[in-house]
């Protein structure tokens, strides 16, 4: 792990994404509870989620294109600059007529993420050995279980001490530092500069689309793990719905013990993403993917479940922490499949249309939770969905691709093998 940390290019990376992710669970904490204060409207509120929805949903595989097209590096300190412009607006927001700026706000973050994201999955297996990249993916997934046990307490004591206009100029520095950090990276173009080969746009544009799903559909290994992301997004759509319920009816619990159970997530998913970081150079992602998958379903069957065999919230603690452990090792080793299995001319198309994938399946499965869950009930819900979702994923992955290698079997198609060949 150290010696993936000792890579400044990588340390730079990771430190950028540690700072803007924390100042995103900053904002995240305190902007809803500002909404719904000047509003006084669940429904309101519920905007405020739909508008960072949507662009996912709208423009995730699209954008994809773009972090093939474009220098990686440059759409990364691009992304951090518009961030921290276009929260700004929120400072004119004082009550509830100006709500929309809200919206409008969340749209355009979201709308930016959509080609930050696949860029910065792209351009990682660039800055470390492949034998790295388990480790490197782990400690990125670490940034976000750090950013998620200090944001939302920075988040309350920012709005308590200087409102929301106190939370968008933080939340707005992060950005800048971010950027700043971006900006020091030094990469030789052939790594910041992915060659496509591509016609000029707007033909070209659609034309690179057309490619990386056709890319997705031919690739046996690609097709497997979108199918296998698409099943664990739906069992992470139905816990997001769920949780909350079964934290209320089942544990009977308050908005006090649910932010226990968030803590207890937060601090196993670091010292789980140590653990990861430590071995992850030493395992096989694919053997990391399925065990893990395994152990994460079952313990969480076994979270669900254990109010109905031991009363009250302290075994569920326990459990919640100990899930960290396999949800570092699915979310770093699925990563790197999905990275190994996509040439790097690639990946941004890849990773844009895998969030896209991911952002529908989670719909569907809180639309699942919405229709169904009144009916089957929280322990089921979550039982079925959710635990049994990662069990039946890592089946699958176990049964099918060890059938093929990663990246050296990729099958593309010949316009797509052409690019790939003039782009070496």
């Amino acid at each position: 792990m150290l010696a993936v940390l000792r890579q400044r290019n990588f340390l730079l990376i990771w430190v950028s994404g540690l700072i803007s992710m924390t100042g995103d669970w900053i904002l995240y904490i305190a902007l809803p509870i500002y909404v719904y204060t000047i509003t006084g409207s669940p429904m309101a509120t519920s905007g405020a989620v739909i508008a960072e929805l949507a662009p996912a949903l709208l423009l995730g595989s699209v954008a994809g294109v773009y972090a093939d097209r474009w220098p990686r590096k440059t759409i990364m300190l691009a992304s951090n600059l518009i961030l921290a412009i276009t929260l700004l607006p929120l400072l004119l927001v004082h009550s509830a007529d100006f709500v929309w700026i809200v919206y409008l706000v969340g749209f355009v973050q979201s709308t930016v993420a959509q080609f930050a994201n696949p860029a910065e999955a792209a351009l990682l297996p660039t800055l470390v050995r492949e034998e790295q990249l388990v480790t490197a993916n782990s400690l990125s997934s670490l940034n976000m279980n750090v950013s998620r046990l200090v944001g939302p307490t920075l988040g309350g004591l920012i709005a308590a001490a200087a409102g929301i206009r106190g939370v968008t100029v933080i939340d707005s520095a992060t950005f800048l530092v971010a950027a700043a950090l971006v900006a020091c990276m030094s990469l030789p173009r052939g790594v910041t500069q992915p060659h496509t080969g591509a016609a000029e746009p707007p033909q070209g544009i659609r034309q690179e689309w057309v490619e990386g799903m056709r890319l997705v559909r031919r690739s046996t290994a690609l097709t497997i793990l979108f199918s296998l992301f698409a099943l664990m997004a739906v069992g992470e759509g139905v816990m997001a719905t769920m949780f909350v319920i079964w934290v209320k009816q089942v544990i009977h619990g308050t908005a006090l013990q649910l932010g226990w159970f968030m803590s207890a997530q937060a601090v196993g998913g670091i010292l789980s993403g140590l653990v990861i970081g430590s071995i992850g150079s030493r395992v096989v992602p694919r053997r990391l993917a399925w065990i893990g998958g395994l152990c994460f379903g079952l313990l969480d069957i076994a979270l669900f479940s254990s109010p109905l065999v031991v009363p009250g919230v302290w075994l569920g603690l326990v459990l919640i922490a100990l899930v960290g452990l396999p949800a570092a090792a699915v979310g770093s080793s699925y990563t790197t499949l999905l990275q190994l299995s996509a040439p790097d001319a690639f990946r941004g198309r890849v990773f844009g249309a895998r969030g896209t994938v991911s952002a529908l399946a989670s719909l569907i499965g809180s639309l699942l939770a919405g229709a169904a869950g009144s009916i089957l009930g929280p322990v089921a819900m979550l039982n079925i969905f959710q635990g049994g979702g990662y069990l039946v994923a890592s089946l699958i992955l176990l049964l099918t691709l060890p059938r093929f290698t990663l990246e050296s079997r990729v099958v593309l198609p010949p316009e797509t093998a052409r690019v790939e060949r003039q782009g070496a």
